[in-house]
């Protein structure tokens, strides 16, 4: 499929489609040179600016921090690796956490795809986004027994939101959408 789409994420005829050139070209055109003039101005006048107090500190071979923990953007699968007991359960765990996000777009099966004709998508998409916050919030921690614990549920309802979640959002806008249709 060729042209324009719209939020809706359903088909449209010929007539609502607008070209690429010059509309949008020049719309991301500009938006992409005030991303950069903006990061730019940031390598620029100030390189420290999101960097970490910890990284001044001279490193010594005799001592290793117990506070070493990665970036902020990590932290969510970094919990997820740590969740499981075992080495290569929790790189597994990991990886496969990762991974689902590519086949996201497998996995939910419905014609639309947005989330306006999918009835509960909001409530759980609000769910997943308060999980993977919360284990970036664990991830950040020092393990202690409770926190463990959270973060194994929290682990758990990550992969069941992806794995059994959306593909019955899926489903029950599928069946919505044809009792609709029946209706009419």
């Amino acid at each position: 499929r060729v042209g324009s789409s719209n939020p809706m994420g359903v088909e449209t005829t010929d007539v609502d489609y607008v070209p690429f050139f010059p509309y949008f070209f020049y719309k991301d055109l500009f938006a992409f040179l005030v991303s950069f003039t903006f990061f730019w101005c940031i390598c620029i006048w100030a390189p420290n600016l999101f960097g970490h107090p910890d990284n001044y500190i001279p490193a010594s071979a005799m001592t290793t921090p117990s506070h070493i923990v990665p970036e902020w953007y990590f932290l969510p699968y970094y919990a997820i690796l740590k969740s499981v007991p075992s080495k290569l359960g929790g790189a597994i765990a990991m990886g496969a956490s990762m991974g689902l996000l590519y086949a996201l777009p497998h996995l939910d099966r419905s014609e639309t795809s947005g989330p306006r004709f999918k009835t509960f998508h909001h409530v759980f998409f609000t769910l997943f986004i308060l999980d993977v916050i919360l284990l970036g919030w664990v991830g950040g921690k020092a393990a202690t027994p409770t926190l463990v614990t959270i973060n194994q549920f929290l682990t758990v309802g990550y992969f069941f939101h992806i794995l059994f979640v959306l593909p019955a959002l899926g489903v029950v806008a599928h069946r919505e959408r044809n009792s609709q249709a029946l209706a009419i």
